[in-house]
């Protein structure tokens, strides 16, 4: 009599197949961003990749459950460790590595537009003056905007 397969929990493939297909959708929806900020296009290149970008916007709403988290303005938090982007988990930790989540700072910046429109920008850009540092030895330079390390999201430390 031959012994049963290793067993599969269907439940859990499908996640990681799901898991799987968001990343390789931010990865795309990333790259049109990024050639949207490109000054050499014209009227018409930046309607076609905006129609695009939409379409990446609904396929991954899909993905998500139709929470319409997967769309600029909603909260998108994020790993350190960049292994995942997206709604906050039940429990506030990344779903492949277990750290905590961090809500992005362009959805902070989004979420307080109206506040920070109405700062003088020479106030924001002077306290922002000198050198800060990682107290893990990540970095060292400007004060970034949320006043974190780049790489390993700890609190910056002025030098």
């Amino acid at each position: 009599m031959m012994s049963p397969g290793p067993v599969v929990d269907d439940s859990q493939s499908a996640a990681k197949e799901r898991r799987r297909k968001l990343e390789r959708l931010q990865e795309k929806i990333d790259k049109l961003e990024v050639a949207l900020e490109s000054p050499n296009l014209s009227a018409s290149q930046q309607t076609g990749l905006k129609k695009k970008l939409d379409k990446l916007y609904q396929e991954k709403d899909r993905l998500l459950g139709g929470t319409g988290a997967g769309r600029p303005g909603k909260e998108v938090y994020a790993c350190s460790m960049r292994d995942y982007s997206g709604p906050k988990t039940p429990d506030g930790r990344c779903p492949k590595c277990g750290m905590t989540l961090r809500l992005q700072p362009q959805a902070k910046a989004q979420a307080g537009a109206g506040a920070k429109a109405a700062q003088p920008a020479a106030k924001g850009a002077a306290a922002q003056e000198g050198v800060y540092v990682c107290p893990m030895g990540d970095y060292s330079g400007p004060r970034t905007k949320d006043g974190r390390c780049p790489k390993c999201g700890m609190n910056l430390q002025k030098k």
